[in-house]
């Protein structure tokens, strides 16, 4: 949000979301975005504003609010992202930086994917690898990262293998050189059918029962070793990525809306809360430090997908329900 709107918005989300978590014995933080429409203000002024609302209310150092490593998190979301519209460069990024830096809080940078290397969805201006370099914890954004050129389950899940070596396991490396912590972004799948881009993307990344999800976890904690992972989004609805409950079958949904439920994709019955029990098998695995297993464990009387195929087996081994078509070829 920009301007003074922003912030009396952010004052009375924060004090409803205190309630909540005060509630639940539950943590949070704040999460801004910085990419968008164009603004009249600087976003990066508008982050700093409502971080100091937030500090003389003393929200940000409850009890219940997220710190990392002894200090309050913020997380700032969209700075040098190729796609959004210029509206802050790197000169205030790094203003921005240095303000939250004076304030002794630790800064979580919503990145482009290609933050490491350049190019892609990073904007084409100089400068960015510094300002990215400077997050206390670099968190690349991997939304609609996975595709499928043939159109096949097998695929898309090789194209989520293929990004871990191409990507998170080089990008923890060098997040570590420079002194940074890493945060990978994963999903449950997703439906941008109710964007506005001119495409058809009904369930155009299907969940596969908690597969595509499943998959993502096991290859960032057990392949790469991350020790934290971002969700996205607990409360997405017009990509489709949404953790939190959504309905269990066509029947539960309004009639005429085109939404997503969770027999969507063949073969699938599990509760309105399953994406949240899935995320909530990975936390308690990061927890305590442990791997998570290969083989999704579905609830008991439900019915998800068969196992995949390892990531280290070839495509001609693997028959049958993972090499099925999904959906028309076309980028995300």
């Amino acid at each position: 949000a920009c301007g003074s709107s922003g912030l009396y918005r952010t004052f009375f989300e924060t004090r409803r979301s205190t309630t909540v978590w005060r509630a639940t014995w539950r943590r949070h933080a704040r999460r801004r975005g910085v990419c968008g429409r164009p603004c009249t203000t600087c976003r990066g002024s508008t982050a700093t504003s409502c971080w100091e609302l937030l500090r003389r209310t003393g929200r940000s150092w409850r009890h219940r609010y997220l710190h990392h490593r002894g200090r309050p998190a913020v997380a700032v979301w969209g700075m040098g992202f190729q796609f959004a519209s210029p509206n802050i460069n790197t000169s205030q990024a790094h203003a921005v930086l240095d303000f939250f830096e004076s304030k002794n809080v630790t800064v979580v940078g919503g990145t482009p994917t290609w933050w490491r290397t350049g190019g892609h969805d990073v904007m084409n201006t100089t400068g960015w690898d510094e300002v990215f370099r400077r997050f206390a914890v670099i968190s690349p954004w991997t939304v609609g990262r996975y595709s499928s050129v043939d159109g096949t389950r097998l695929e898309t899940l090789q194209s989520i293998d293929n990004y871990v070596t191409q990507f998170i396991i080089p990008d923890l490396a060098e997040a570590r050189r420079v002194g940074a912590d890493y945060m990978p972004v994963v999903w449950p799948g997703g439906s941008a059918q109710h964007e506005s881009r001119g495409v058809e993307h009904w369930n155009r990344a299907p969940r596969f029962g908690g597969w595509f999800l499943w998959r993502q976890l096991y290859n960032a904690i057990n392949r790469a070793g991350v020790d934290m992972i971002y969700g996205a989004m607990v409360d997405e609805v017009s990509e489709g990525t949404a953790y939190y409950k959504i309905a269990s079958d066509n029947a539960s949904v309004p009639v005429n809306a085109k939404l997503l439920y969770n027999d969507v994709d063949p073969g699938v019955r599990v509760p309105t809360d399953w994406w949240m029990q899935v995320a909530g098998k990975a936390a308690e695995a990061l927890r305590a430090g442990q791997n998570v297993s290969e083989v999704l464990e579905c609830c008991e009387g439900c019915s998800c997908p068969p196992a995949p195929p390892a990531a280290d087996v070839v495509s001609e081994e693997s028959v049958g329900y993972w090499s099925k078509p999904l959906f028309d070829k076309g980028a995300w």
